[in-house]
């Protein structure tokens, strides 16, 4: 009679475990540093909101050092002795923590892409991060040392080693990267950016991270207009005689309404596409009394300003002036210009000195729903 033998093969295992001398340190306390850093609101102008403006070093936060205990290095098979009992220096690993997609590397940093709270992929980040005696080491980094000499640390099985309290993983600097011009605001959750390893050589696994890196903040590009492409706007009345000017306070020189179109370019507009009204109003350095005119250098001559459709305006601020533009662009840019007069007119009713004479005010763009 065959008798048949039946036997079970039990396999055991487990993700993630290495040998207790496999040379990795581990926070003494069981739980991972955590650095969470919190940026902003960054503001960012105008002239800088285009795809490929940086934002260098943006911030360095430091929190305090925290314990970690190293598992010796085992070269005899889970047997002693181990080939270390005491160590100098510390070996660091950085990485960009999981899921992170490489956008870009540039200036010695790479780039990672962030999503802000709607999805959107606006913004890249580079991350340095403090190892001691190294500066800031940019992510990624494998197997740096510390490079200390003294003091010796202790290692042993599990938490049999002396207790070392790292001041690496616990501070870092932030870079961004705009990959699209920013649209008003951008608000980026809560985002773990790199985790950082430590072990007592310059092979060790990687296990648990001991330290990592979020961010969470905020990048706003303003609405923001430009006009005269930022220039002195000069209006010549021409060669006026004093004969022209009326003995009525506010009647106007007949004949000298000089039309003068400014050019206006606004950013930033996105958000308000299908809604937002651009107008301009004036502030006169020196308005007359019941702000009709904008006073001149000449006790008896004043200005005054219509509108495109020739109506008076206030020159206190108070009078809005349409301008004309084109509609608001997919990243919220639009071009256009503002038209309006100017008059020389009788400020007092008095026959002017002759004179040469002048007169300042400021035209203001205003958004408006």
């Amino acid at each position: 009679m065959k008798k048949i033998l039946s036997g079970l093969i039990m396999l055991f295992f487990c993700y993630d475990c290495f040998a207790a001398g496999d040379g990795v340190c581990h926070n003494s306390d069981g739980s991972t540093h955590m650095l969470n850093l919190s940026f902003g609101p960054i503001t960012i102008s105008s002239a800088n909101n285009q795809t490929g403006y940086t934002v260098v070093d943006a911030l360095t936060n430091t929190t305090g050092t925290y314990p970690v205990r190293c598992h010796c290095d085992d070269q005899h098979g889970g047997q002693p002795p181990y080939s270390d009992t005491t160590f100098y220096p510390i070996y660091y690993i950085g990485d960009p923590a999981p899921g992170l997609i490489l956008d870009r590397a540039m200036g010695g940093l790479n780039y990672y892409i962030l999503k802000d709270t709607s999805g959107s992929e606006t913004l890249s980040v580079g991350v340095k991060v403090f190892i001691i005696n190294n500066q800031y080491a940019a992510i990624p980094f494998d197997h740096l040392s510390n490079q200390s000499t003294s003091p010796s640390h202790t290692c042993g099985a599990g938490n049999d080693g002396s207790t070392i309290n790292l001041d690496s993983g616990r501070s870092a600097k932030l870079s961004f990267y705009l990959r699209h011009p920013v649209m008003g605001t951008i608000d980026i959750p809560q985002t773990e950016v790199a985790w950082l390893y430590a072990g007592m050589s310059d092979d060790f696994p990687r296990t648990t991270p001991v330290s990592k890196v979020t961010i969470k903040g905020q990048l706003i590009a303003p609405q923001n207009c430009e006009i005269n492409q930022g220039q002195v706007i000069d209006i010549d009345l021409g060669k006026i005689y004093a004969s022209e000017f009326s003995s009525t306070p506010g009647a106007v020189v007949s004949g000298r309404k000089i039309k003068t179109d400014v050019a206006v370019s606004c950013t930033g507009m996105s958000e308000v596409r299908n809604t937002a009204k651009i107008n301009a109003s004036f502030v006169a350095q020196a308005p007359s009394a019941d702000a009709s005119m904008v006073t001149t250098s000449n006790p008896d001559v004043g200005v005054k300003i219509y509108d495109r459709d020739g109506s008076p305006v206030r020159v206190d601020g108070s009078s809005l002036m349409p301008a004309d533009m084109s509609a608001i662009s997919l990243v919220g840019n639009t071009n256009g210009s503002v038209t309006f007069y100017s008059a020389p007119a009788s400020l007092t009713g008095n026959k002017p000195t002759p004179n040469t004479f002048d007169a300042w005010a400021t035209l203001v763009i205003e958004f408006s729903n």
